[in-house]
C-alpha cells in the first residue's frame, strides 16, 4: 500500500514547503484536489472533516497541514484522540502532509503514534556552499546574468536567510525584467543589509562622523521599517 500519511520536519519553512511540493508534483494529483488547512487558523475537528471526506471531484485528494501544534504541544482537544485513530486506518484516498518547522516532543501521544504510521522525512537545511550555485541557477533559469560579485552581496545582506534570499531575488527579477541582468550596483541600491550589521556599521559610522555612510545606513533601516 502506498504511503498514505507523510511528515515533512525542518527548521526552514521555505526549504519544508519546497520538499513538500516537490512531493505534490511527484503524486500528480490535480490542483483543485490539493487543500491546505493550517492549524494556527482552523479548528481540528475541521480538519478530520476534510480528511474523512471522500474528493467528489477526482480518485485522490492531497490535504498539507500546516503547524500540527499536536507534535509539539499539549493540548485538551476532544478531536485529538480521533486523529490518532485516524493514524491506524488513513481514507485511502486522501494523502496528508504534515509540515513541521519545529521539534516533535517524542512524550506525545500523536508523536508517538506518527512514529509508528506515519513517513516522517527530514528536511535538511541548505549547507553554506550551495547558496552561490543555488542563487546563479535561480537567475539563469530564467535567462538572467548576474554578477559573481552581485551575488556574494546579495548573500551578505540577506545573511544566507533561504527565505529572505528568496523574496530578494524575486524583487530583483521584476527590476531587471527587461535587460535580465543583476549587477552589484543593482544590490547595494535594493537590498537592505540585515538589522545587526546596519547597526554595526551605523555605529562605526558615527563614530567616523562618515555623514554618507550614516545616511546609507539610516536608508536601509527606514526600507526595513526599523524604529
Amino acid at each position: 500500500m502506498p504511503d498514505l500519511m507523510y511528515l515533512y520536519i525542518g527548521n526552514d519553512s521555505f526549504l519544508v514547503e519546497n520538499a513538500v511540493e516537490q512531493l505534490v508534483k511527484k503524486l500528480d494529483v490535480d490542483p483543485f484536489n490539493v487543500l491546505t488547512y493550517d492549524l494556527e487558523e482552523h479548528d481540528l475537528d475541521e480538519l478530520l472533516q476534510e480528511m474523512n471526506t471522500i474528493s467528489f471531484f477526482a480518485d485522490k485528494k492531497i490535504i498539507k497541514v500546516k503547524h500540527p501544534w499536536f507534535f509539539y504541544e499539549e493540548r485538551n482537544d476532544d478531536y485529538l484522540p480521533d486523529l490518532i485513530k485516524y493514524f491506524h486506518s488513513p481514507n485511502e484516498d486522501t494523502t496528508i502532509i504534515f509540515m513541521l518547522e519545529r521539534g516533535m516532543d517524542s512524550s506525545l501521544p500523536a508523536t508517538k503514534e506518527a512514529k509508528k504510521y506515519v513517513r516522517i522525512e527530514t528536511v535538511a537545511d541548505m549547507a553554506k556552499e550551495d547558496f552561490r550555485p543555488y542563487v546563479k541557477k535561480a537567475f539563469e533559469s530564467l535567462k538572467y546574468t548576474i554578477e559573481d560579485l552581485a551575488i556574494d552581496e546579495l548573500l551578505e545582506r540577506t545573511n544566507y536567510d533561504i527565505s529572505m534570499l528568496n523574496n530578494e531575488i524575486a524583487k530583483l527579477k521584476l527590476f531587471a525584467f527587461d535587460d535580465k541582468k543583476i549587477t552589484l550596483k543593482d544590490i547595494k541600491q535594493l537590498v537592505a543589509r540585515n538589522l545587526e550589521e546596519n547597526i554595526f556599521e551605523l555605529t562605526n559610522a558615527v563614530l567616523a562622523k562618515n555623514k554618507k555612510r550614516i545616511l546609507e545606513v539610516y536608508y536601509d533601516l527606514l526600507e526595513k521599517n526599523e524604529d
